[in-house]
């Protein structure tokens, strides 16, 4: 009773808090809550025997009615002091129960408010001490202006940093994997990295395929450079490779730096296909010389030249850009994984689609059924859309079937996701999409 009139009756801020912040840390009222929590079960445990009690002595007293023994006055005084006493038992026991409970919600709610006002109060002077700083050092105007600027360098540099973090993320994979071989194995470092390459960086099967083929012997390399092409493409391949016998992470940096290309441009995507680039930053030697020679290039400087027919390319050519995508999707997945990770989807999108849409790659294909003036396709803002819905619905990986269908999707919807054809072979995610975009485009109409 003394500490709920303590806890309840109107004091200054500062007084409450000194016995707030005395209740919540001290030892001796831990130690005397610690006690009264035992004492609260003793007294729940009563209120459960008597609430027991109250109905063995009811359905005493009602058992006697019917046998006859209740018209016994000493019988009856007997039934009803129990009865009596059963039911001040509960009622007690309740009671106690339920102050304890109101007593402890209200000592919790008052102590949550005696912090919030604490924070408040120091939010609000460190709030008034930055003005003071501020206001003399800062014009307001010039102040927003070179957040702006801060916040677009932000923006222009994300997709770069994500894009070298997947590669950085794939690498730290296969030297995991290779490290993990060699245990097993003793192979060399460059058969373990043959062997692995070979079945996908899966440990497992790689193992056993070395203790089965030749008793472990040592992969030969096989260099055929007979043709002066040859060679000068083997030289431009060890100038960017790595101990590994390809490029890897930082060859990849190197030749993008080069190419005088961002790592974040989509040209890079066009090259990994070209060039035979599995998988984010692995350039195998095979794929790179094939590559090469499809291009008819000898020499960076000639991979140069080709860049901006390669960026018109697959700006204009629809067929030229679906084999860039397609490529793209295994380009993008991690070593024994079936679906692309969204953050990794998300970035492949957000570079392919805004230059398939800018110059015909994407154009749209419209209904053949349909009459009247031409309708509209896909849009920029429908990317976003896209993207949005994705995270709302938490989504984690995007399936290959999910991301080959998108860009059939992207060019035959109308801009109003009216035409879109649900009993088509359509996935579920494109279909719930279409749904959920053909509300959003009637509600911004």
């Amino acid at each position: 009773m003394i500490t709920s009139v303590v806890i309840l009756m109107p004091m200054p801020f500062a007084v409450r808090k000194k016995v707030f912040t005395f209740l919540s840390t001290s030892p001796i009222v831990a130690k005397l809550a610690y006690g009264l929590k035992i004492a609260f079960i003793f007294i729940a445990v009563l209120f459960v025997d008597a609430l027991q009690r109250v109905l063995r002595v009811t359905a005493e007293a009602d058992l006697a009615k019917q046998s006859g023994m209740g018209h016994n006055v000493q019988t009856e005084s007997s039934n009803a002091a129990k009865k009596f006493y059963a039911q001040r038992n509960l009622y007690l026991t309740t009671f106690t129960l339920f102050l304890s409970l109101l007593h402890t919600r209200i000592y919790y709610f008052l102590l949550d408010h005696v912090h919030s006002l604490d924070e408040y109060a120091k939010l609000k002077i460190e709030l008034t001490e930055q003005k003071k700083n501020s206001t003399n050092a800062f014009d307001k105007d010039s102040v927003v202006a070179d957040l702006r600027k801060q916040l677009e360098l932000k923006d222009r540099d994300l997709p770069s940093v994500a894009f070298v973090l997947i590669l950085m993320s794939s690498q730290a994979k296969k030297d995991a994997a290779i490290a993990q071989f060699q245990a097993v194995t003793g192979a060399s470092h460059s058969d373990s990295v043959k062997f692995l390459k070979k079945h996908n960086y899966r440990v497992d099967v790689a193992v056993d395929q070395f203790f089965s083929s030749s008793n472990g012997e040592s992969v030969t390399s096989q260099n055929s450079q007979g043709s002066s092409i040859e060679k000068r493409l083997n030289e431009t391949f060890d100038k960017y490779k790595d101990s590994h016998d390809e490029i890897r992470v930082d060859g990849t940096i190197k030749l993008a730096q080069d190419l005088q290309v961002e790592l974040e441009d989509v040209v890079m995507l066009a090259l990994a296909c070209e060039l035979g680039s599995t998988s984010v930053g692995e350039w195998p030697k095979h794929g790179w010389i094939a590559g090469m020679k499809s291009l008819h290039c000898d020499s960076v400087s000639a991979l140069k030249a080709q860049i901006p027919s390669l960026r018109q390319k697959l700006s204009t050519d629809p067929d030229y850009f679906r084999r860039v995508y397609t490529h793209t999707f295994a380009f993008g997945l991690e070593k024994g994984q079936r679906s692309l990770p969204l953050e990794s989807a998300v970035l492949f999108w957000s570079l392919l689609l805004p230059i398939g849409l800018s110059g015909g790659a994407l154009s749209h294909l419209a209904n053949e059924s349909t009459s009247g003036a031409p309708e509209g396709g896909w849009r920029k803002e429908h990317t976003q859309w896209w993207f949005d819905y994705l995270q709302e619905k938490n989504v984690k990986g995007v399936s290959k079937d999910t991301w080959s269908m998108f860009l059939d999707f992207v060019r035959t919807v109308d801009d109003k996701f009216e035409k879109h054809d649900n009993e088509g072979s359509w996935p579920s995610q494109i279909d719930d999409f279409a749904a959920h975009a053909k509300k959003k485009a009637a509600v911004e109409r």
